[in-house]
């Protein structure tokens, strides 16, 4: 039976390394086994933010089809954009602002201050309530606060 455990493991870690790396048909293997959340812990983002460009989480940002309900300085939650999430979504994504746009997509940022500014101020204020602390909303503080008060 240890050997069965073992090869499922295996069978899991594959999984997961194709999935994380982006690696060819890592969509589909979401789609197989019905992905619709997903938590990433990262211990280094802050200091190795390529991490995010390098792995799933520029897909999920990127892909409209997933919703960004948490992060912080080290991990990010990630949730399908589905019907049973939608009270969820509708209350904690994060549109705007979020670590990736931080450090790789500043148009999205200064996108939402034109289209949609008080999206911004809500998504700004719960970080900031939620993590006071937190080395990148407070990187991004004093650039959005400018940019908010213009």
């Amino acid at each position: 039976s240890n050997t069965l455990f073992g090869l499922y493991d295996l069978f899991v870690g594959y999984l997961y390394n194709v999935v994380v790396s982006k690696s060819p048909g890592f969509e589909q293997k979401l789609d197989e086994y019905n992905i619709d959340y997903a938590i990433y812990l990262s211990p280094d983002l802050v200091r190795i933010p390529q991490e995010m460009q390098n792995t799933i989480i520029s897909y999920f940002i990127s892909n409209g089809e997933w919703k960004l309900v948490f992060w912080d300085d080290k991990s990010f939650l990630f949730l399908k954009d589905k019907p049973e999430y939608m009270d969820i979504i509708e209350k904690y994504n994060y549109e705007y602002i979020d670590p990736y746009s931080f450090f790789y997509d500043g148009n999205r940022i200064q996108e939402g201050i034109s289209q949609d500014k008080e999206q911004i101020k809500k998504e700004y204020n719960r970080k900031l309530s939620e993590e006071p602390n937190g080395l990148i909303i407070n990187n991004l503080k004093p650039n959005l606060e400018r940019m908010l008060n213009q």
